[in-house]
Formats: C-alpha cells, sequence, structure tokens
C-alpha cells in the first residue's frame, strides 16, 4: 500500500476501528475505554482523568509512514520500517533517559501489508536552541571529517574523537553536548544495533523540557 492510501486509510473510520479493535493484547485498547480504572493502574501509557483519546490528526510524514497526534500528549507513529519498529520494542523495555518514552508497539495485518505502529509521548519540536545546538554539533563532527555514521561508530565504541570535537563546540551548548554525550553513549550501550539519526528533526523537549532524542533505526 503506498502512503497516500495508508494515510486515506488511516483517516477513515474503518481503519481506526483496526487500530483500537485489532489490538486486545495492548495496554493502548485499556487505556482508551477509561473505565476500567484496576486495569489503568498498570497501564503504561500516562493517565489524565476525564481525557480520552481522540480521531488522530496527521502532525508529520516521512520517507517510512506517518505520525499522529491522538490526543492526551501521545503520538501514534505508523511505519514500514520494521528496524524502526523492532528498536521501538527495545526502548520500550529499556526506559532511557533522553530518549523518547515508547508506551507500546503493535503490528496491523492487512491482506499483503504490515503496519508497525508505535505509541510514544508527545515532543515539543520547535525549540530553537535545540536546532541550533543539533546543527553546530553535526557541523563539529564534520569540520574532523566525520560524517552521520561514525558519529554512532564513535559513541558505540567511546572514542577520544568524543572529547576532541567537544573543543569545536561553543561555550554555550557544552553542556548540552555533554548530557547529548551521555545519552547517545548510554543508546548505544543498551541497544547497540541502532542507528540514531543526529538531525534538528528528530530532536524534542519532553515534558520535564530535557533534550530527547526519538525516530530511531
Amino acid at each position: 500500500m503506498y502512503i497516500k492510501e495508508l494515510h486515506e486509510r488511516i483517516q477513515s473510520v474503518n481503519v481506526w476501528s483496526v487500530l483500537k479493535n485489532d489490538m486486545p493484547r495492548s495496554n493502548y485498547a485499556i487505556a482508551n475505554r477509561y473505565s476500567n480504572h484496576d486495569s489503568l493502574d498498570n497501564c503504561k501509557l500516562p493517565r489524565q482523568d476525564n481525557e480520552r483519546f481522540t480521531y488522530p490528526c496527521l502532525i508529520g510524514e516521512g520517507v517510512h509512514g506517518y505520525a499522529f497526534d491522538c490526543g492526551n500528549d501521545i503520538v501514534l507513529k505508523v511505519t514500514f520500517d520494521i528496524n524502526e519498529y523492532k528498536t521501538a520494542q527495545k526502548l520500550k523495555e529499556e526506559k532511557l533517559e533522553g530518549i523518547v518514552k515508547i508506551y507500546d508497539c503493535f503490528e496491523i495485518n492487512e491482506e499483503d501489508d504490515t503496519y508497525y505502529c508505535i505509541l510514544e509521548e508527545k515532543l515539543d519540536t520547535q525549540n530553537i536552541d535545540i536546532a541550533d545546538f543539533i546543527l553546530e554539533f553535526r557541523h563539529a563532527w564534520v569540520l574532523h571529517k566525520y560524517n552521520n555514521k561514525t558519529i554512532n561508530e564513535a559513541y558505540r565504541n567511546k572514542s577520544e574523537m568524543i572529547n576532541v570535537v567537544r573543543n569545536s563546540i561553543s561555550k554555550k551548548h557544552i553542556s548540552k553536548y555533554d548530557c547529548f554525550s551521555n545519552i547517545l553513549k548510554k543508546l548505544l550501550e543498551e541497544v547497540p544495533l541502532c542507528e540514531p539519526d543526529i538531525q534538528p528533526s528528530n530532536f524534542g523537549l519532553n515534558s520535564l523540557g530535557k533534550i530527547t532524542l526519538f525516530d530511531i533505526q
């Protein structure tokens, strides 16, 4: 199924019913009812009384799928990328600082297509200072002849280049560099096969105002 058709199908009542009804094992199915409070006590989703998930609203799209705002600070990602789905499953268990919270992951099988669905926390992606820092971060690595792939390799292997590149970061962003370096090292230590994409569009601030990485393959 093409992305445009997926968008149209997601917007229809029928497919939204599939999203809600095709996963009885999911915490989301429990949280969406909001009537069984005993079940909600064990739910991994944020609990806010008198609020329900709303009809999904498209908030972003990429090469592999779409992101929808479901209300209650929850984002639903629907993707064809099985690697992102597998990484999300691991992140759901790890709950790493500085990494987007994953509340639930599930598959929807429809004829010849499989959609991988990820429910995650909604982030503030409009912070200019964070975007400015990530651009400086990337530029500093380019100056030292490193690209995205070798950035991950450096952090995965705890390379001395991490400290070398630090010298090219402006003073106003040094604390962010140190913080993000720790986040990246921990992520690649706990989920060594993942490939985070260090782009301004893949960062935001969580509810505590902390820099947070998402869209991790």
